[in-house]
């Protein structure tokens, strides 16, 4: 780790001096973890410090929220320590596992940091996805829902809160929206009205006209961000899939939707084809047998 100490923006990720200070292993990125045991929090708690670039700190952050907090007290320690300076040196998008995420929510919600960290986090994860999540990750992540919906209504100015409201509607059932979502629709910044848009999906028992409206407004405000429309298409999945009028979402997409759009296209067909595998057989359904003046008494054979 100590070659890192070189690691200024200007010689990331490979010095012009590789020759004297040896090879740069971020390029073992997706290799490299953080597998020191026993954890010493504090000596690498005086590396993170010692970090000489915002290329080298980003890379490390990634790679802890990656690794998680999850094993003994040294760790969590560490973590909790560090979470903001952490999470703010993160400069890409990035997926978070969802036990992370949850963690960072624990440590900084009643911090006044919570603000400035909860809307980086909606930020960077903008059109990106959680992972790994069991039915205790999907309680807490509705928790959190209710949180994020409960604070937007008292402070509707954070664009970034909306971003991880639209994160978690695409993995878990939320309850409520909030009440000023369409302020975020109507915003100049098209990260924060794609990711308000979206969230319209998220509501439950609305009808075929509003599903119509809905639909028209994701294509208005997204029809360049294909990942914004997954990321719809995921709300869609969590909140409406038992909803007949919501047919009309996926009609419509797939009908208006540029053919270079094709995950989107296949997410669209895929819940089509699940949709229609649901649908109950014409001769099962005992209206359709009686319209064709089938025997009465072989339909209870049938239903059996």
């Amino acid at each position: 780790m100590c070659d890192l100490a070189h690691m200024t923006d200007d010689r990331w990720p490979i010095p012009k001096d590789i020759n004297k200070i040896g090879f740069p292993f971020s390029c073992l990125k997706y290799r490299w973890g953080l597998t020191r045991t026993p954890w010493d929090g504090e000596d690498f708690s005086s590396f993170w410090h010692r970090l000489p670039g915002k290329s080298a700190r980003s890379f490390f952050a990634e790679l802890l929220l990656w690794s998680g907090p999850f094993g003994g007290s040294a760790e969590k320690k560490f973590f909790s320590g560090l979470i903001s300076d952490i999470v703010r040196s993160l400069d890409n998008r990035v997926f978070f596992p969802t036990k992370t995420l949850q963690f960072i929510f624990s440590e900084i919600k009643d911090s006044a940091e919570k603000a400035n960290v909860l809307s980086h986090i909606g930020c960077i994860m903008s059109n990106s996805r959680l992972y790994d999540e069991g039915s205790e990750d999907k309680q807490h992540l509705q928790k959190m829902a209710l949180f994020l919906t409960s604070w937007l209504e008292q402070e509707p100015s954070d664009d970034g809160l909306v971003n991880l409201l639209a994160v978690i509607a695409a993995s878990v059932q939320i309850d409520r929206l909030p009440n000023c979502l369409r302020k975020f629709i109507l915003s100049d910044n098209p990260q924060t009205a794609g990711a308000a848009v979206v969230l319209q999906l998220a509501q439950r028992n609305i009808g075929f006209e509003e599903i119509q409206r809905i639909t028209q407004e994701v294509l208005e405000k997204c029809s360049t961000d294909q990942q914004r429309i997954i990321s719809a298409i995921r709300i869609y999945e969590q909140h409406l899939m038992d909803n007949p009028a919501g047919i009309a979402f996926l009609e419509k997409l797939l009908t208006t939707l540029p053919p270079l759009f094709i995950e989107a296209r296949r997410n669209v067909m895929r819940i089509l084809m699940e949709l229609l595998s649901r649908r109950v057989a014409p001769l099962s359904d005992k209206q359709v047998w009686d319209k064709l003046c089938l025997p009465a008494g072989l339909f209870s054979l049938l239903s059996i």
